[in-house]
This record gives C-alpha cells, sequence and structure tokens, in this order.
C-alpha cells in the first residue's frame, strides 16, 4: 500500500507541471514584451553624448559636493580640485577642452587653504559668456576674478551668519549675492563687474521667503523664485511647485504665479532655470517598478517590485508650461546621483551620471 501511495503521489506532481507551465506562460510573455517595450524606448543615456569622466575632477576632499565642473562655453569646462588640507592644501583651478582633452592650470584663481578653510568654501560659478569667475567662501569674502585672473576684487561679507548664493545676469555684467538662512532671504546686493568698488542693495521687506526661493535672474525686472514641496508643506501644498516671475527691484508688485504639481507626479524634483531664463530643467525622482518582478511578486511576495531609483528630466516655459520629456533613467546603485544642468547657450543639458557626464541637446 505504502509503494501505491507513492506512485500516486509522483503521478499527482506530474499532472500539476503542465498546469504549471500553462500558467507561467502567458506570465513570461506578458514579462518579455514589457521588458521589450522598455528596451525599446531610449533613455536618456541613450539620447546623450559622452563627453568626459568626472572621476578626477572631483578627487581630494570637499565639503560642498556641488562645487567641481562650470561649463566657460560648449567645449571647455573649469574644475577645481582640492589637495589633502594635512600636507600643502591648495584649490587648484583648472580649464579643459572637452574636444581636444588638453588642461592648463590657472594660477590666477589657485589658491592656498588653510587646514579648516576647505570645508567652508560655499558658492563658486561663472559668468554666461564664460569670462568671469566668483567664489564665495562661507561667512567670509567673495572673489571676483576674470578666468585668466588678470583682474580681481574681493567684496567682504555682509551678513556674516548667512549662507550666500550667486546669480549671473544674463548680461554677464552684473551678479547678485543673496544671504538667506533657512530660505529666507536676509539681503540682496548687485554688483557690477565693470565697477567693482560700487555696490547697490536691493529691496527684501516681506518678501524674505519669495527670495529665499530665488533660482535665477536673467534681468533685474525678471527674476525667477521656484519653491519645490517641502517636508513641512500642508495638505493644500503637499506636493506643489511654487513658480514666481517678478521684478527684482519691486519683489511685492506685478508678479507672475504658476502653481502645478511635480512633474510626472514624482515623489520629488530638482528645477534648473536655463541662462536666458526662457526654460526650466526639471529633473523628476520616484522609485521605479519594474514590470517583471511586479508580476512576480504577485506570486512571490518577497520579491522587490522597486529595485530602481527612476529619474525622468522634463524641460518647460519658465511658467511651467509645454512640458515635455526628454529622458529617463532608471538606477539600480543607491550611490549613484543624476545631476543635471545648463549649457551657456540654453540648447543642452549636462548630464552627470555616476563618474560621467554627457550632453543632450533639448532645443529652444
Amino acid at each position: 500500500m505504502a509503494i501505491g501511495k507513492d506512485v500516486e503521489v509522483v503521478r499527482s506532481d506530474r499532472r500539476r507541471w503542465p498546469l504549471l507551465v500553462s500558467l507561467l506562460s502567458p506570465i513570461a510573455l506578458v514579462g518579455v514584451f514589457l521588458w521589450c517595450l522598455h528596451l525599446s524606448h531610449p533613455g536618456l543615456i541613450e539620447k546623450s553624448r559622452f563627453v568626459f569622466n568626472t572621476a578626477q575632477m572631483r578627487k581630494g576632499r570637499r565639503f560642498y559636493e556641488d562645487i567641481g565642473i562650470q561649463w566657460l562655453s560648449r567645449n571647455e569646462i573649469l574644475f577645481c580640485t582640492f589637495d589633502d588640507p594635512v600636507k600643502a592644501a591648495s584649490r587648484v583651478a583648472r580649464t579643459r577642452n572637452i574636444t581636444t582633452g588638453s588642461e592648463r592650470e590657472l594660477p590666477g584663481l589657485t589658491a592656498a587653504i588653510d587646514a579648516d578653510d576647505w570645508e567652508i568654501v560655499d558658492n563658486q560659478c561663472v559668468s554666461p559668456d564664460g569670462r568671469w569667475f566668483v567664489r564665495s567662501g562661507r561667512w567670509d569674502n567673495c572673489l571676483l576674478a576674470s578666468i585668466d585672473g588678470s583682474h580681481k576684487h574681493v567684496y567682504p561679507s555682509l551678513a556674516t551668519d548667512c549662507y550666500r548664493e550667486i546669480f549671473w545676469l544674463s548680461d554677464s555684467r552684473h551678479w547678485i549675492e543673496a544671504f538667506g538662512v533657512n530660505m529666507e532671504c536676509k539681503k540682496l546686493v548687485l554688483h557690477d563687474v565693470l565697477a567693482p568698488g560700487v555696490s547697490t542693495s536691493l529691496p527684501v521687506g516681506d518678501q524674505a521667503l519669495l527670495l529665499g526661493h530665488l533660482r535665477a535672474v536673467p534681468a533685474l525686472s525678471r527674476a525667477i523664485s521656484i519653491k519645490l514641496p517641502e517636508e513641512e508643506d500642508t495638505p493644500q501644498t503637499e506636493g506643489k511647485v511654487t513658480i514666481t516671475q517678478f521684478d527684482l527691484l519691486h519683489p511685492g508688485s506685478g508678479s507672475r504665479l504658476t502653481t502645478m504639481a511635480i512633474p510626472g507626479a514624482a515623489d520629488g524634483c530638482t528645477a534648473h532655470v536655463s541662462p536666458d531664463g526662457t526654460q526650466i530643467a526639471w529633473c523628476a525622482v520616484s522609485p521605479a517598478a519594474d514590470p517583471v518582478r511586479s508580476i512576480l511578486h504577485k506570486f512571490r511576495s518577497a520579491i522587490d517590485v522597486h529595485p530602481f531609483t527612476q529619474y525622468v528630466v522634463y524641460v518647460s516655459a519658465p511658467d511651467g508650461s509645454g512640458m515635455r520629456e526628454i529622458g529617463e533613467v532608471a538606477s539600480k546603485d543607491p550611490d549613484d546621483s543624476l545631476e543635471i544642468g545648463w549649457l551657456p547657450d540654453g540648447k543642452s543639458l549636462t548630464v552627470e551620471y555616476g563618474d560621467s557626464m554627457y550632453l543632450v541637446g533639448v532645443g529652444k
């Protein structure tokens, strides 16, 4: 009898196999179809042109990781490396031609740093025409210099307890220091590269929050502020983006306000205004579901449905209208992030992903 029971169990298991195969086959076909559909849609990296590896440009200890690479033109970049502050510490500025790969050091912008100063660099940027360089020290002085170092002027900090943001106007002549704390602007100062000893304070008044979210100043008559969703948002503002275009000389009047959802209904995003202020690039971030894993998860709950972080890049008009997708990246590596920016001509985006820099055209 025992042998007969064993034979019956084997026969029963064999009868289950065709049923299991018949169930899995459609699932597998659907999974393959979805995967092929995903592959047929070129991602952001596939649409982009690789231009250089960024690992060597970001070597050395630094506190503010965003500092390091600025575009002087479509073919030339400026970057800084930081030597170990325990040794003969210096902040070395260099340029590189991305077409030829040739580099040159900029002695006029290279500076010695103290053992602690490596971590107080707050901001650095170049003018839209690639001729001027500004470097600010947190709670300290701010240096304006021509790229070749032939002209220099040092501005003392006017609000020593504040962080400092730098904004170039599109004329490449005027630039603004915005001093603030906790996303509230405390002081605005306008500078002129042709009159470095003369500066003008701009009104803040009751617009500290609006100016605290300042993103670009293409002209004094057209500043752009973008408030992204924050943890302390109310149910009415949660997941909303607010864009304000206004006159920087009269921030409380004549503003054009746009409120919209995060592009692509993502969990979060960053916003980057083009140098001339005519476009905004958005990088939306969300956990991404794998279509094949989503199907398999129904049969085995331990399978992670969201193994990726999905970055989707969009470009819109300055009021958020005309939103169009440029491309997406699904990253499995939690250490890989995607950062975007604009080339000076406002026609292409820079895409830094992992240790690689790419360019992708977006037109105007």
